[in-house]
């Protein structure tokens, strides 16, 4: 089953014109796409005039029910006053013939008429208000003189005419109006009613001078034609020449258009002042019983005209809107001018009843839901009762409900929600569809109220662990609401996460994932308790829900360990370690400089540095709680601004990242800036973004905002390749420097500074912290004792080898400690808990194999082939001590000078005495 703007049209000639008229009245949208299929214009509207042939071909439903519409209007017309008159009415009676001749023929003018110089739909328009004022507008107006009316006043009947053309000019505006194509330029109010008053005025012009002309020339009787009382042949034949002149030139005034069509135009209007003017003189020189059908043609024409003249006029000068606004208030107020200038009536009364009339029509789109909706609601309950009926395997009804044949209901159509709900379980890709299509309308919020009940319903019936991990990625849809984003995005980070510790090869790793996670959900729970949240309530169980299963989960791990007298393995290497991760020791001498310079007056720029893997960025993630409350960390990872392509991206980046730290560490909200408000000034924007900053941490009595620029030099490398000008982010970051005492900031980089020498000038008196190898306290702690409760210990002689072996170097201490546990845990209980020298060695061989990338990248990127030799040469001939530089020199000849220069610089030799030897016995045996 299929939603769609753009249905087909019925095949059926009869049933395709019902059709078009349906859609015209309650889909503007699928009259639009079905006049954009017969014309290549952007307008949803064609003239009959412009036609082609195989448009005309294309068209023929449209134009069968335009030549039948004036038959069906009167009809309607003839059965409401049948309703009313009864039997008394007579409709062989002569006067009811004459009436219904006029009826027809006027009706049949109109339409063809407003088609030709209004357009297809403004045609159709005035079909469909003849439907709604058969009454008020013709049938009051024509049948006046009948005995059923007779009753009323003479200004009542004059007043019901007016009301009559002035509502059905309105309800044409408002058609127009509807179907009007939604990519129109748009107009000021000003010059929209500006070119109402313009068309109005015009027109009256062109009309009042035809209207005098013919005053003149009919000695007074044109009034009586307008009125509808045309029996006296001396005034129909000056009127007919002086209306058929002034239509046909403000025909061709009206409705010239570009130059290729200015002279097919012109040919019509003439055309068209021929025929009004044989119209009346026909009518002149035929007996009274058939004058009815050229003055009923005339009569049409001039309705026709008081609203077709301001229509065009104000709508070439300021589009549709102003061109309905100009044919209804015009159309209504001319007419009331024209019966007021040929008749002793009260001109404020008459002229107020068209300019009422006429807007109360033109507002026909905004009231017509209103008096359909309770009649739309009952049939929508019938619908959802009858499809919830059907067998399951049966096509359902739900493209019968409202919500998808009428456009313009802005009331929310309650139970629509329920129905896509339901309709889901049995067909769940037409409620998928469907709701595809109501996002676009006034309907979107059942659609969002289905998506949101759905994705609730499949997050409710997950019942292990496994199906939390995997629903992620069916959560997000994109019909969620604003209100219900927030809770989507938790549950959903919550399932990633679920699926990342599921990921985790180590139990231990597992558990203390999933035990967090169970953390979070449980403080969701409780949010989601106190919230005002429209979906709080809804969410609340899942989150309980969630919760009771991880935490089963991870007691479940725990008595399997505990079964199987597993050792807790903690230890992590290859990423870094986050506040989170209770296995980052040391680092207590580097966290108080930090500190002591931050709280220094002068708060020079600080610069750390290190070697790859030495722990640079679990330091400054753990820096959280490793310093005061009072200072604020505000990370940047310099390698998450690789995707950037412009200073409004980097700083935007920049930005989230900062937040999202802030957030973190002290759970502190920054206030979010627009991508929009960085395109154009994204310095100015950035500094005020700053300054709201200031002013949050100085209501917050944290003194201090640390912005720190990890992975330094992947922004100097980002600046480099965009072709970015860095004499602006230098220019930005000394203003913080100088000018905003409420910052400071820390650069970290696994080069030293001197490779930055052109940022030199920009970064004076910059404070160098230097990281290197962890301590040997602090490496026995996380040999010993990674953890409360470790259930491994060590051999007297073992903690020693480990410190030997790795030199405290934080990636090797956690990878070769990895891979002792893995090893007894692979033993026997007996031997599983105490570890020797020879369990050391196992590890050893097969730490070198698991953690080979940590290898290789020194040997790829930083040394070169000629250190790469050295290197090589040095670990085979130094096993059992220092190599003398002399047995260097002669290998290599004295510019190894040079080389062993740049691998001290990388920390991977030392010189002792007159020898050089690896700073690290693990880097060594890879190298052997």
């Amino acid at each position: 089953m299929t939603f769609t703007d753009a249905p087909d049209l019925h095949p059926h000639p009869v049933c395709a014109s019902l059709q078009l008229l349906f859609w015209l009245t309650f889909r503007p949208s699928a009259w639009r796409a079905y006049m954009q299929r017969l014309s290549s214009e952007e307008e949803a509207d064609i003239s009959l005039l412009h036609l082609t042939r195989t448009q005309r071909t294309a068209a023929r439903p449209l134009l069968l029910t335009l030549i039948a519409s004036p038959l069906l209007a009167t009809l309607i017309i003839i059965l409401l006053s049948w309703l009313v008159g009864g039997e008394r009415l007579g409709l062989l009676n002569p006067e009811v013939v004459i009436t219904i001749t006029h009826l027809f023929t006027a009706t049949g003018a109109i339409v063809i008429t407003l088609t030709i110089c209004g357009g297809i739909f403004v045609g159709w328009g005035m079909v469909v208000s003849l439907l709604l004022v058969t009454i008020l507008a013709l049938a009051w107006q024509q049948l006046s003189a009948l005995p059923l009316f007779q009753a009323s006043p003479d200004l009542l009947n004059y007043v019901s005419r007016i009301a009559g053309v002035g509502f059905a000019s309105g309800v044409i505006a408002s058609v127009s109006i509807s179907v009007s194509s939604g990519g129109r330029q748009r107009y000021e109010i000003r010059q929209q009613l500006g070119a109402v008053i313009v068309g109005i005025f015009v027109s009256g012009v062109i009309l009042g001078a035809g209207l005098g002309l013919a005053l003149v020339l009919s000695r007074g009787t044109a009034g009586e034609v307008i009125s509808g009382q045309a029996n006296h042949i001396a005034g129909i034949v000056p009127l007919g020449l002086s209306a058929g002149i002034a239509l046909g030139i403000g025909f061709v005034i009206v409705t010239r258009l570009p130059a290729r069509r200015s002279r097919k135009n012109i040919l019509t209007g003439i055309a068209f002042a021929l025929l009004v003017i044989l119209t009346f003189l026909l009518a002149a020189n035929i007996p009274k019983i058939y004058r009815n059908f050229p003055v009923g043609v005339g009569t049409g024409i001039l309705f026709s005209v008081m609203y077709i003249f301001p229509f065009q006029l104000a709508r070439r000068l300021a589009g549709v809107w102003a061109g309905a606004a100009a044919g209804a208030i015009g159309c209504g107020s001319l007419y009331a001018l024209a019966l007021i200038a040929t008749g002793n009536h009260n001109p404020l009364t008459l002229l107020l009843s068209g300019i009422l009339s006429s807007i109360i029509g033109l507002s026909f789109s905004f009231w017509r839901p209103l008096l359909f909706y309770p009649f739309a609601m009952a049939w929508n309950t019938l619908i959802f009762y009858l499809d919830r009926q059907r067998p399951p395997d049966a096509p359902r009804l739900l493209h019968w409900h409202s919500a998808f044949w009428d456009e313009q209901q802005r009331l929310p159509l309650y139970g629509l929600d329920n129905y896509l709900v339901w309709i889901a379980t049995p067909d769940p890709a037409t409620a998928k569809t469907a709701m595809a299509y109501l996002t676009t309308g006034h309907q979107r919020w059942a659609a969002q109220a289905a998506s949101i009940e759905l994705e609730a319903r499949r997050m409710e019936s997950c019942t292990t662990v496994a199906e939390i991990a995997g629903i992620h990625k069916h959560l997000g849809s994109e019909y969620l609401s604003e209100s219900s984003t927030p809770v989507f995005a938790s549950f959903k980070h919550l399932s990633q996460d679920t699926q990342a510790a599921l990921n985790q090869t180590i139990r231990y790793h597992q558990r203390l994932t999933l035990h967090e996670i169970a953390h979070r959900l449980e403080l969701l729970s409780h949010e989601l308790q106190r919230s005002n949240n429209l979906y709080a309530t809804r969410f609340f169980p899942i989150a309980l829900r969630w919760q009771q299963i991880i935490t089963t989960h991870a007691h479940e791990l725990t008595r399997q360990v505990d079964h199987q007298q597993e050792i807790d393995n903690p230890y992590i290497f290859g990423v870094p370690l986050t506040a989170q991760q209770h296995i980052f020791v040391g680092r207590t001498d580097i966290s108080r400089r930090i500190e002591q310079q931050i709280l220094d007056q002068r708060h020079p720029p600080l610069f750390l540095d290190g070697q790859r893997r030495m722990g640079k960025t679990s330091l400054l993630h753990n820096l959280g709680r490793l310093l005061p409350n009072a200072i604020v960390p505000l990370y940047v990872d310099g390698q998450g601004l690789a995707g950037c392509q412009n200073y409004a991206d980097l700083l935007y980046n920049a930005i989230w990242q900062m937040r999202r730290s802030a957030m973190q560490h002290r759970r502190l909200t920054l206030p979010d800036l627009a991508r929009d408000s960085l395109a154009d000034k994204p310095f100015p924007a950035f500094n005020d973004w700053l300054r709201q900053v200031e002013d949050i941490l100085a209501q917050e009595n944290q003194a201090v905002g640390l912005l720190i620029f990890d992975e330094f030099e992947a922004l100097d490398a980002i600046l480099r390749q965009r072709g970015l000008d860095e004499t602006a982010i230098m220019n930005l970051l000394r203003h913080l420097i100088q000018h905003r005492p409420t910052f400071r900031l820390l650069f970290a980089s696994s080069h030293p500074l001197e490779m930055f020498d052109h940022w030199a000038s920009y970064l004076i008196n910059t404070q160098v912290l230097h990281l290197s190898y962890l301590q040997e306290p602090a490496v026995r702690q996380l040999v010993e004792r990674p953890i409360p409760r470790f259930g491994l210990h060590y051999a007297p002689a073992a903690s020693d080898y480990i410190c030997h072996l790795t030199r405290g170097h934080p990636h090797l201490v956690q990878l070769l400690c990895y891979e002792i546990v893995n090893a007894k845990n692979e033993q026997p209980v007996t031997e599983r808990f105490v570890a020797g020298i020879s369990d050391i060695e196992t590890a050893v061989a097969r730490a070198l194999k698991s953690g080979r990338f940590f290898f290789v990248d020194i040997e790829r990127n930083q040394v070169g082939q000629h250190g790469l030799n050295v290197l090589r040469f040095l670990a085979g001939q130094s096993a059992t001590g220092p190599l003398p530089l002399n047995t260097l020199r002669q290998q290599f000849g004295t510019s190894v000078d040079a080389t062993l220069h740049q691998l001290q610089q990388r920390e991977l030799i030392e010189p002792n005495g007159a020898a050089y030897q690896f700073q690290v016995e693990m880097i060594r045996r890879w190298f052997a």
